[in-house]
């Protein structure tokens, strides 16, 4: 998945968050969250423009484990503007929207 600077829907970035919350539990909502602020804040703190803070490998064990199966992490790095992408390593995500 990419990032691009397009905040597309925030209704649909405030129902992935709330999915996030009520349909997993508390440990694993809370988990998800603070990787999921992470990455926003890794892209804000951004000086420049940087492809590698823009982009998670989909089939990152790590971000699987606390994002990419959770119910409403794909969906809200989605609503906050990342996109599918494929590279010749795997999804990713990008920047591209």
């Amino acid at each position: 998945m990419t990032y691009s600077d397009d905040l597309s829907d925030l209704g649909a970035f405030e129902k992935a968050l709330e999915n996030i919350r009520t349909s997993n539990p508390s440990n694993i909502s809370a988990n998800c969250l603070v990787t999921l602020c992470k990455v926003l804040d890794n892209i804000l703190s951004e000086k420049e423009y940087n492809a590698k803070t823009r982009s998670i490998k989909l089939n990152n064990k790590v971000f699987h484990e606390s994002v990419g199966r959770v119910s409403g992490g794909i969906d809200s790095l989605l609503a906050c503007g990342f996109s599918y992408g494929t590279l010749h390593a795997g999804f990713q995500a990008t920047g591209d929207r």
